[in-house]
Order: structure tokens, then C-alpha cells, then sequence
């Protein structure tokens, strides 16, 4: 069945909307055969569905859907049965698609999208999956595999833009075994972390395959895509050697939603009375020299916001991330890249950052508006490359006390173990000053994915946020994603 794949992958991509007949048309390119079926017309404003059925052995996909963005957006993508779903992200010209541990329903996988416009009209829509892989994460061939269609949306004779032509993103080379992506000796829940995010960090920015700024190839097949986070998800609790997967356990392993397990209040007790204190003095960012060691010290010495982080994460138990910068508070920490450090996914017990802890700094006291002092000023690179700060999977972490700017999206908490976190007492997309930023970014904070029982501040006048220029404020996104 994998040969007959391999020699010329047949797919159907089906696309369905509310009300109406349904129009089939059949397309072929390069031996790929397409069949789309489109709902004639939807009332304007509404949500249409395009539903993608690939072969049953198709485990996970990734791809492009091409719209004028201008008029529509992708609003959520899902997988139909069991599958885990990625964040959809904005492209140039479009949104990038998702989704891994994907199981067949009857003789198909399928992927479901929903896309609204903004008004009436005829939405022409191209989708190109670029990438499909079967459960062991081994990528399954495909030639040219694109389909265009059209949504119709209330009634009017407006045809919005036309989408762009794209061809599917090829690897640069052959995939060879899977890497350890935290580099800490095991391939788990944390890797999957890593590779959720290099997938959205490499989408985001459009990166082609040859240039990993993201981090995740896990594969060393030269491209970030969905063959990685599926072939990390493949490899989990697997024997590493020199940093790459090399033999299988003994016994049956679960997805990784099988081992998120949170703390017990006990685990979390007990990891408290242990717990490291990790204090940031240079504005340096660069790396840990030692991933594990206990001490947060780059190759000079010196402990970085970067690499505290890192201690934070390999240290098991609670943490607490302090600063003893120079300079005037906030004092500026300037980022390069956001991954794979800057993702809070300690298990084993919460991380506090404490930018309050900077000398100078002050909470706010002020009934109205903000008269604090963050102890420090993180930034982002804008637009080259779009990157997020703050990536919490874990939970009972804390961060207060930062004014961030230049980001697309400051925070991020994903997926049901990133539980009971606070985000207090900060300033989002801000300048130094307390000026507001004219970078706008996606979201200042994005829940999703089944993140649950996060604050965004609490009634203490100390634990005030302040929310600037953006998309949007705040979002939550997917099923689970409650009581926040």
C-alpha cells in the first residue's frame, strides 16, 4: 500500500459549506487526482467548511490555502476523529494548515477548514498540500498536489481577488533519523512542544526549506513541516544515542496527550521546597553553556534571560527567574530568535519570572491607567522574523513585570497541560517608555488549544496588564479551551 502511495499519491479534497447543492468537479495534475465538491452559496458572514480527505494511511498533513485576505480568513482548521490540529497561521496570500496522529474515518482522512468573508461575494480559493506523512512519520510522496475552487457568499456579483499560484514545498534532502530536539537525552512531551512551534514559527515567516530558524528539523531532511512534529510524535519514549531516536521501547506507547499529566499538589509541594533560583544578569542573548547542569551561565559566564529559561525547564520542581541587570529599569533584552528556549514546559513544577525583582522597578498602585515600572523591556524583531515571546505548555507558571514589543503574538499558552498560569503586571507590545508601540503584531496573548484556568491579570492593582497595539488583545482558539 506505501509503494502504491509512493508511485502517485491519490487524494480527494472535498469542500463542503452550509445549505445549498453541491456542485463536483474533477481535476487531475501530474498523475494526483483531485475531486472537489463546492457548496453553490453561504449567507454572507457565515462560516464555509472545506473538508480535505486524503487516503486512510495519510497520518499527517500540512499545506497552504491561497485566498484574498483582504475579504476572508481561515478561522479554524480541525481534524475530523482523533488528530491534533496546529494553530492555522497567516501567510503572504494566504493561511498555512496543519494537523498530526491523524486516524482514518472509514476509507479517508480528513481535515476540516472553515473559512468566513467579510461580505458578499465569490471567494476563488487555491489549496496545495505540501506535505503528507503515514503514522511513522515517513514522508509519502507527491507530485504536483493542488486544487482551486471557489465559495460563494451571500448574493452578489463581487469576485474577490484571484489566490496566488504556489508550487508544494520540497525537501532538501533525505530524512535520516529523528533528532532530539531539547537535547535532554529522551524524546517526550517537550519535543512535541518544540516541534508545535518551530512548525508555527517556520510558517509564519514563510521560511523554505534549506533555512531551519526555527529549530525543529527534528529529521535533518532541511525543511521545518509536519514530517517532523509527526515523526517526533512517532518516536516518543524511544532509546536516544548522540541525540538521535535509535531503537523502539519494549512496550506500547501513547500520544503525547496520554503522558500530560499534570503535577500532583504534592509533586508540586514537594518541588517548591526545592526549587532553584536562576538571577539574570546580562542582556545578552545567548545560550546556556550546559543544559542541565544547574548553573545558568553562557560560554562566558554569564546567566541570560535565554539561559535561565533553559535551567528553569531542566530543573525539576518550581523555579524562580530573577534579574539583577545594569541599567535603568526596564532595562532592554533584544531577541534574536524565540525558539527553542523561550518555551515554558517544565512539568515537573512552574517557572516564576519575576521582572518586579529588577532593581528600580516598582508594581503598579494607581486606581486608574498603569504607574508601574516593568523591571524589563524584551523585543522582538517585527517583521524579519515574526517571532512570539513567551510560549507556556506547562503549568503554574508566572510572568510579571515585562514590557513586551515587536512581537506577532507576546504570550502563547497551548495544548491542556499550560494550566493555572498567571500573566500579571505587564505591558503588552509597549515601548521603554510607556509610549505605545507602532508595531502591530497578531494577538498580544493566544490561548488555545486546550489551554484552561489562566489569568490575565488579577483584581490586584499590582497585577494590572496593560494591552497595546494589535490584531487583537486577546484569543482563544479550540475545543478545551475554557476557564481561562
Amino acid at each position: 500500500m506505501i509503494r502504491s502511495l509512493t508511485a502517485g499519491l491519490l487524494a480527494t479534497i472535498v469542500l463542503l459549506a452550509a445549505g445549498g447543492a453541491v456542485q463536483v468537479v474533477t481535476a487531475s495534475s501530474s498523475g494526483s487526482h483531485l475531486r472537489i465538491a463546492v457548496s453553490p452559496r453561504v449567507d454572507a458572514g457565515a462560516t464555509a467548511t472545506i473538508t480535505v480527505s486524503l487516503p486512510a494511511q495519510v497520518a499527517a498533513v500540512d499545506g497552504r490555502i491561497f485566498l484574498d485576505t483582504a475579504h476572508a480568513g481561515v478561522t479554524g482548521v480541525a481534524a475530523l476523529g482523533r488528530g491534533q490540529a496546529l494553530d492555522p497561521q497567516q501567510i503572504s496570500g494566504g493561511f498555512a494548515f496543519g494537523a498530526y496522529d491523524l486516524r482514518a474515518s472509514g476509507e479517508n482522512t480528513r481535515l476540516r477548514i472553515a473559512v468566513v468573508a467579510y461580505g458578499a461575494g465569490r471567494l476563488p480559493f487555491r489549496i496545495v498540500v505540501d506535505n503528507v506523512t503515514d503514522a511513522s512519520g515517513r514522508a509519502l510522496s507527491l507530485s504536483a498536489f493542488q486544487a482551486k475552487g471557489s465559495l460563494v457568499f451571500g448574493s452578489s456579483s463581487v469576485v474577490f481577488a484571484q489566490p496566488e499560484d504556489a508550487a508544494p514545498r520540497q525537501s532538501a534532502r533525505a530524512a535520516g533519523p529523528t533528532r532530539d530536539l531539547v537535547a535532554d537525552g529522551r524524546l517526550a512531551v517537550t519535543d512535541i512542544d518544540i516541534a508545535r512551534a518551530a512548525w508555527e514559527q517556520s510558517q509564519l515567516n514563510g521560511d523554505t526549506c534549506g533555512s531551519d530558524t526555527a529549530g525543529g528539523d527534528a529529521n535533518g531532511d532541511g525543511c521545518v513541516n509536519i514530517v517532523d512534529v509527526q515523526a517526533v510524535l512517532a518516536h516518543q519514549a524511544w532509546t536516544v544515542s548522540n541525540g538521535f531516536a535509535v531503537s523502539a521501547p519494549s512496550r506500547n506507547v501513547g500520544s503525547p496527550s496520554a503522558t500530560n499529566s499534570a503535577p500532583t499538589a504534592d509533586s508540586v509541594a514537594a518541588a517548591a521546597a526545592t526549587g532553584a533560583t536562576f538571577t539574570v544578569n546580562s542582556t545578552a542573548d545567548t545560550n546556556d553553556a550546559n543544559f542541565g547542569d544547574g548553573i545558568c551561565a553562557d560560554a562566558q559566564g554569564r546567566c541570560t534571560l535565554r539561559a535561565a529559561i533553559t535551567e528553569a525547564n531542566w530543573d525539576s520542581g518550581a523555579n524562580t527567574i530573577d534579574f539583577n541587570l545594569p541599567g535603568t529599569a526596564p532595562v532592554t533584552i533584544q531577541l534574536s530568535n524565540s525558539l527553542p528556549q523561550f518555551v515554558l514546559q517544565d512539568r515537573t513544577g512552574g517557572t516564576m519570572i519575576d521582572g518586579y525583582s529588577q532593581p528600580g522597578s516598582r508594581v503598579n498602585t494607581a486606581a486608574n491607567g498603569s504607574n508601574a515600572i516593568p523591571g524589563v523591556y524584551l523585543v522582538g524583531t517585527g517583521h524579519s522574523p515574526r517571532l512570539n515571546g513567551f510560549r507556556i505548555t506547562s503549568a503554574s507558571n508566572t510572568v510579571r513585570g515585562i514590557v513586551f514589543n515587536r512581537f506577532d503574538r507576546a504570550i502563547v499558552m497551548d495544548l491542556t497541560d499550560a494550566h493555572d498560569n498567571v500573566i500579571a503586571g505587564d505591558w503588552l507590545n509597549y515601548n521603554r517608555d510607556g509610549s505605545a508601540s507602532k508595531f502591530k503584531g497578531s494577538y498580544n496573548v493566544w490561548i488555545s488549544n486546550g489551554a484552561n484556568h489562566n489569568h490575565l491579570g488579577t483584581p490586584a492593582l499590582a497585577d494590572r496588564n496593560v494591552s497595546g497595539n494589535a490584531t487583537k488583545g486577546a484569543a482563544l482558539y479550540g475545543p478545551g479551551t475554557d476557564y481561562n
